[in-house]
Order: structure tokens, then sequence, then C-alpha cells
């Protein structure tokens, strides 16, 4: 085969290559292809501009913290002015609020509907958990770790004064924690010994500054008069000229000093003989006697007792009406012969 016709049969089987061969990258682009890769184009240039905005304003945001704002470090001078700091410490702040503000309709139910306030107290230099913990077993919240909680986020876990509170059952959390920042009043162990009488009470009640005596055995001896008379059931039986003589429990007792009203202070002696007796200890049993009976015949005996061992002697006499004058009749005055 000659030169030329060699030639010529490459410039054939090229021109037949080039009428089988797909179309290059451009003729695709000019091709059906084209919308598809104008939307890939598009897409990509979104992505890039998305990323630059983020990129722009978290340079701008931390332009503004650590060049403009005040410093963490600012806060080690001034506690005041680092809150608005980005640290570890403000970033968990928030994630703390933030769980606080998911539940932040649990802070207004109140842990019970008793209204009546309760002395609780806080020991100096107690932990705000701790705290917590002992007002849910008290009964004042429901949650010990949501009270923590807002205590933390509120800041008020370091303003938790010790000292002496009354609170009650139907305070929410956000009441509580306002009333623990102050402290009602200074508190003095006060005991009051076996056969103490009222007016022996009154007077060891003086002695540590808790109350003047006249205002004391006034409230005693007139107890209907109280605020809280109808607070306890074990009392609804006393008779209209009835005192509290013998609901005088002998304990040692921690009692506000200066107490602003009667109530503060006999509250607690009432509570006591409710969590000691109670009104299952006052069943007069076979004798048909009354609860008030029951206690005024202790009351009796320890004022008719001159030493320890002569009590249950008393107290053992029978028949009852014949040693003790009826106890619903002469004026509320009764007397046992303890030599009967």
């Amino acid at each position: 085969m000659s030169v030329e016709q060699r030639r010529e049969l490459i410039l054939q089987q090229r021109q037949t290559l080039q009428t089988r061969a797909p179309h290059s990258w451009r003729d695709q682009l000019r091709g059906s292809n084209l919308v598809n890769n104008l939307l890939r184009l598009g897409f990509l240039l979104l992505v890039v501009g998305v990323l630059s905005g983020v990129w722009i304003v978290s340079r701008a945001h931390l332009a503004e913290q650590f060049l403009g704002a005040p410093q963490a470090t600012a806060g080690l001078i001034d506690p005041d002015a680092g809150k608005g700091a980005l640290t570890p410490d403000n970033v968990e702040k928030q994630i703390l609020a933030l769980s606080l503000r998911m539940r932040e309709t649990e802070l207004d139910v109140p842990a019970g509907d008793n209204p009546r306030p309760r002395p609780f107290v806080v020991n100096l230099g107690e932990p705000a958990r701790f705290v917590a913990a002992r007002l849910q077993q008290e009964g004042f919240i429901n949650d010990a770790d949501l009270f923590n909680l807002y205590l933390r986020v509120t800041g008020l876990e370091r303003r938790i004064e010790a000292g002496n509170f009354m609170l009650a059952d139907t305070m929410t959390m956000p009441e509580i924690a306002d009333a623990l920042q102050t402290a009602l009043f200074e508190e003095a162990l006060v005991t009051i010994p076996e056969g103490f009488r009222a007016e022996e009470i009154a007077e060891r009640l003086a002695e540590a500054n808790i109350m003047e005596p006249d205002r004391f055995l006034a409230a005693v001896r007139n107890p209907r008069s109280l605020s809280i008379f109808d607070d306890y059931d074990f009392l609804q039986s006393l008779p209209a000229n009835g005192s509290l003589e013998g609901f005088l429990f002998p304990d040692t007792y921690r009692l506000p000093v200066l107490a602003s009203t009667p109530e503060l202070v006999i509250a607690s002696f009432l509570d006591n003989f409710e969590a000691k007796v109670g009104n299952d200890g006052l069943v007069g049993g076979s004798s048909g006697l009354s609860g008030h009976d029951l206690i005024k015949l202790a009351s009796i005996v320890e004022r008719e007792a001159v030493q320890a061992d002569e009590r249950p002697l008393i107290a053992a006499l029978r028949p009852f009406p014949h040693q003790i004058i009826d106890l619903r009749q002469a004026g509320g005055q009764h007397h046992l012969n303890g030599t009967c």
C-alpha cells in the first residue's frame, strides 16, 4: 500500500471515530446536563455563602466578647464585671437556665395544703443542697433537686442565711427561697422539767427572754383566743373554760427569743404533745373519762405529788369519783387528796 493510500485510510478512521465518540465536557455542558450542573453550582455557592455568614457573625460575636465586653479576668476583681464574659461557668449557667425553664411550672406547685407556718432551722455553714434535702424531708417542697437548680440559676444559693424561719406547706419554691434570705428570730434552748406548773413554765420562759409571763399565762388559760387553736384535733374536746395546763409537755425546746406572739411559743408545746401523745393517747378506756379528763388527772397528779415516787401512788387511787371533785364541775378548779 502506498503512502497516500495509508493517509487516506487514517483520515477515514479519524472521521469514523469523531462521529462515534461521545461529546466532550464542553459539549456536555451545552447539552441536556447543563441545567443540572447549574443547580449543583448554585447549591455549592449557597453553602459557601451560609458558612461565610456564620463565620462573620461568630467572628463579630467573639470580637465583642473578648475585645469590647467585660473580660473573665475582670470578674476576679469585680464579680459583677464578669457576668457577660464567655466563660465555662457562664455557659453552664445558660444550660442550667434552659433546664429550669423547661420545668418552671413545677416551681409554683406547693408541697401541701396546710397554711399553718412551721419552724425551720438553717444551721451555720450548712450547704444549700443539704438545706434543700431537709426541706423535702420535712414536707415543705416536693423536689430537692429542682429547688437546688432554682437556687443555682437565680444565685440565691449563697444568700441563704443561717437562722430560724417560719415556713408553710402552701408556699411555692420561689417563696421559700426568698424567705430563706432573712432569718426571723434568734432562738434559745429551754428545758421544762416534769411537774412544772404553767406558772413555773412562764417564769422559765421569762428567764430565757422568750416571753413575758403574763402574756404566756393569758394564752394558756384562754386557748380559744389563739389563732392556732383549730389546727389541733385533740383540743376540740376542751371545755369552754379549759386551759392548756396539761398539754405543755415536759421537754427541751428551741424557742424564739422575744417572740412576737404567744402562738410562736405555744405551737412548739402543742406540736410536741401531738407527736408524743396524739389523739390515740387520749382514750380513757373503761374509766369513762374523756381525753381532757385524762390530761387534767395527769396535771393534778403532778401538782399534788411532792416527790417523784408519789406519782404512781396518787395515780393508782380508786375509785376516782370519791377522791376527785367532779372534773366537769367546780368552775374548773380540780383537787385531789393525796392522803386518801
